[in-house]
């Protein structure tokens, strides 16, 4: 098996999975996922860019650390093998692709270097330690592999509510659990990750019925589509740089280029070459520009 989990690292990991606030928060998102109408929205959103970026990547393993969205990875990305990292050890929904894992989300019982595609949903939004997350996620990627990070934004007109109602209710700790966008770029930089410009999402966070509905949908579409403002939420790809490689990009030849040669003229015949001055002679010997 390319990745090592036994008995000892599964009953380690189910004495260590935080069971409180956590858990339960995950389990609310993917409640959200599944019932809401803006939820789908967000959900339709991510998958239109995901099925025109996992298309495109290749490779023989594909990790996914995170909450159920909804979103069917299988369907949009050639990658035969999926896994799922579980991080409390609950039984998978039916909609769930790819291979259970039992593990943490910080410390992942995967041989170094052996995943080609890693996808993030939500993961960094309930992670204890994030940073470590990214350095676990490092590591297992194989050199110029591919990671996909989908999160809430913490500095949006949304972000923003949820960071003011945690702080009156007292709980900080959620509310400053994600990094923001600027501090998630230079972590992956860090890393010697190459990334991409955020794809924001869900612009417009509300909802209706009916023609408002309708028409704040179609508003939300139309800026997302354009990348314009910060939206609720965001999507994010990189690639595991390596240092020292000689990348495989053709190098466009440049022809040689002569320069002119003193060249003879003709005397026979011809008619005031006795009388054409010296400057005039030689003026055919200068470089070619």
């Amino acid at each position: 098996m390319w990745f090592k989990l036994g008995y000892r690292c599964a009953m380690t990991t189910l004495e260590q999975t935080p069971t409180g606030s956590n858990s339960s928060q995950r389990q609310l998102l993917a409640q959200w996922y599944s019932k809401s109408r803006v939820a789908a929205r967000l959900r339709e959103q991510y998958a239109d860019d995901l099925r025109r970026i996992l298309d495109d990547w290749f490779g023989y393993h594909l990790l996914i650390i995170g909450v159920d969205t909804g979103i069917d990875i299988n369907r949009m990305t050639r990658v035969q093998h999926l896994l799922r990292i579980i991080p409390d050890g609950s039984v998978r929904e039916e909609s769930e692709a790819g291979t259970p894992v039992i593990a943490l989300d910080e410390d992942l019982p995967i041989e170094t270097e052996s995943v080609d595609v890693v996808v993030l949903m939500h993961a960094l939004d309930f992670s204890e330690s994030p940073h470590q997350l990214l350095r676990e996620v490092h590591r297992v990627l194989t050199p110029h592999g591919h990671l996909v990070i989908l999160g809430n934004n913490r500095y949006s007109p949304r972000g923003w509510w949820y960071q003011l109602r945690n702080t009156f209710k007292g709980d900080r700790r959620a509310s400053q659990q994600a990094p923001g966008l600027r501090k998630l770029d230079d972590w992956l930089r860090l890393l010697d990750f190459a990334t991409a410009p955020v794809r924001h999402k869900l612009i417009v966070p509300t909802g209706g019925r009916g023609r408002v509905g309708a028409a704040l949908a179609r508003l939300d579409q139309w800026l997302v589509e354009h990348n314009l403002f910060r939206g609720s939420a965001f999507l994010l790809y990189a690639n595991k740089t390596v240092r020292g490689h000689i990348s495989g990009k053709r190098v466009a030849s440049t022809n040689a280029r002569l320069i002119g040669l003193p060249v003879a003229k003709p005397v026979v015949g011809a008619r005031g070459a006795a009388s054409e001055p010296a400057a005039q002679r030689q003026s055919h010997l200068r470089p070619v520009d």
